[in-house]
């Protein structure tokens, strides 16, 4: 019994190091891995884990605090990008006397803009417009009814232009069908 005294009193002090060892593990790993683990912005349980973040840049890239108030005319027009507005299908209706353009501008995804059709060579009350939408990965025109002063025919050609505050442009002509 007494040989077991003597190792019990040095394994005691094993076990007691093999926890202090595991506590100092454990303490390392939640220094190590609390920062990397903490969502961006968050307020962190660890007040290094803000040494070891990678700053995330202001939404303006760095320049000064944009003000709503301080240019309502938006970007002049050399601001904008250059779109082709596209038409998928004119169709001029039974009675002769209206077309129907359907069409979407690819390659900008935006809601505000405003598309516009008009017959090619037509007066210029012969055109029809309306607010784009944004859908998916493009801007979507609305269907424009272009109401013709006098009956047409199929030989008839329309376009549509696109404005916005970020981009402009206007399609090919595309013959009207019936």
């Amino acid at each position: 019994m007494t040989a077991m005294a003597g190792s019990g009193a040095a394994g005691r002090w094993a076990v007691g190091v093999a926890f202090v060892v595991i506590a100092v593990a454990i303490a390392a790993s939640i220094y190590f891995l609390v920062p990397t683990v903490v969502s961006p912005g968050g307020d962190g349980a660890s007040p290094s884990s803000s040494a070891t973040r990678t700053p995330t840049p202001p939404p303006n890239e760095g320049g000064a605090p944009e003000d709503e108030n301080e240019d309502a005319t938006g970007p002049e027009p050399d601001d904008t990008a250059s779109v082709t507005p596209f038409i998928t299908n004119a169709v001029l209706a039974g009675d002769a006397l209206s077309i129907t353009v359907f069409s979407f501008v690819p390659g900008i995804a935006e809601n505000g803009g405003v598309c516009r059709a008009s017959v090619v060579g037509g007066a210029a009350s012969e055109f029809a417009q309306g607010p784009a939408v944004l859908e998916v990965a493009d801007t979507v025109c609305p269907p424009l009814t272009v109401q013709l002063a006098s009956p047409g025919s199929e030989e008839l050609q329309v376009r549509v232009e696109y404005t916005s505050a970020a981009a402009s442009g206007i399609s090919n002509d595309t013959a009207v069908t019936s």
